[in-house]
């Protein structure tokens, strides 16, 4: 009986035949455990890693590799008077804001992606550590309040405006959103120490989410629902004559407010309707606002059964690409129906 010879097949890591890989001698294999380079292939672990673009050390497995990027981070720059702010010395924006979403049509590079997942993986371990401490009954300590005299907006012309468009323009539910997150980010602004200017604080609080509602939805050919609302606060904005710095600061901080993080440098507006709007949605920072001062406001502006409205909205404004379509695709909704608040 004839034995047929079996052709060799070619390695997946070395590319040559597996029956050479196994013949190399023994010194060769050490010499390789050691740290040396195969004569046949000098480069190959000297080659570095790259992901989306970027260069990293040899060696780093794929989640080291997805941390090491998360730490290339350059921050905002202190200027924030103008809306083409960079994150570097060129001329690409800054990621989130108005000048990055007009560039980029709202949608975000692979390289955000990854970045903006590490960032938002941070935040996830707080989270859930708070959430299983309401749900073993550990008492909020030290928790940022307003008392029921507190509880008042801004009265100027433009901030009574900005309530009038909210008001008239969406429905009970987004607007009672729109006022609360401004409530939860003057609490964590008392614990967090900053001073925001109140009234583009609560303008910005009432215009965040305009383009969510069929009135404001197309207001702009955007697939960034942040965006478009940018876009539209600037011109609302600049139609009853505010200065070009808030403006900028206005617009700016809406359509930065679905990143996971906003460098302080972009201003206390900006942080604080982030962090307002986290609460409301996902709980973010639940703890970190006292219980009777939640009351006082749910009680004045319910939520009208936001955890299952929510995710409905989020799913209509999930363009490929875009931050909400990010944020869905990471268990956003699963977040927003399952926060501490009843509805």
């Amino acid at each position: 009986m004839t034995r047929t010879s079996v052709p060799a097949w070619p390695s997946r890591i070395s590319g040559e035949p597996v029956s050479k890989r196994r013949s190399r001698p023994r010194e060769a294999i050490a010499a390789r455990s050691a740290g040396s380079s195969s004569p046949k292939n000098p480069t190959r672990r000297s080659a570095p890693v790259a992901v989306m673009g970027r260069r990293y050390r040899p060696g780093l497995r794929g989640r080291d590799v997805v941390v090491q990027a998360a730490r290339v981070i350059v921050p905002s720059p202190s200027f924030r008077d103008s809306e083409s702010m960079t994150t570097t010395g060129t001329d690409v924006p800054a990621f989130g804001t108005l000048a990055w979403a007009r560039a980029r049509g709202g949608r975000m590079s692979r390289w955000e992606q990854v970045r903006e997942g590490a960032l938002s993986t941070r935040t996830l371990g707080p989270l859930m550590a708070a959430r299983a401490a309401d749900r073993l009954g550990v008492p909020v300590r030290n928790g940022a309040s307003l008392d029921a005299d507190e509880l008042t907006v801004p009265d100027s012309k433009i901030a009574r405006e900005a309530d009038e468009e909210c008001r008239t323009t969406t429905s009970p539910l987004l607007y009672n959103h729109s006022v609360r997150t401004y409530f939860w980010g003057l609490m964590l602004a008392k614990r967090d120490g900053l001073d925001p200017d109140r009234e583009l604080f609560f303008v910005a609080s009432m215009l965040h989410d305009l383009t969510l509602d069929a009135t404001h939805r197309d207001h702009a050919r955007m697939a960034c629902f942040a965006a478009r609302g940018g876009i539209l606060a600037d011109e609302w904005s600049e139609a009853r004559g505010l200065d070009v710095v808030r403006r900028a600061t206005l617009s700016n901080a809406i359509s930065l407010h679905l990143n996971a993080r906003i460098d302080p440098s972009f201003g206390p507006e900006a942080v604080l309707l982030q962090a307002g709007a986290g609460v409301d949605t996902i709980g973010l920072r639940y703890r970190h606002l006292d219980p009777g001062s939640v009351t006082r406001v749910l009680k004045r502006y319910p939520r009208h059964d936001l955890k299952a409205s929510l995710p409905q909205t989020f799913a209509h404004e999930a363009h490929a690409g875009t931050r909400t379509a990010f944020l869905k695709s990471i268990g956003f909704n699963r977040l927003v129906r399952t926060s501490q608040f009843a509805e």
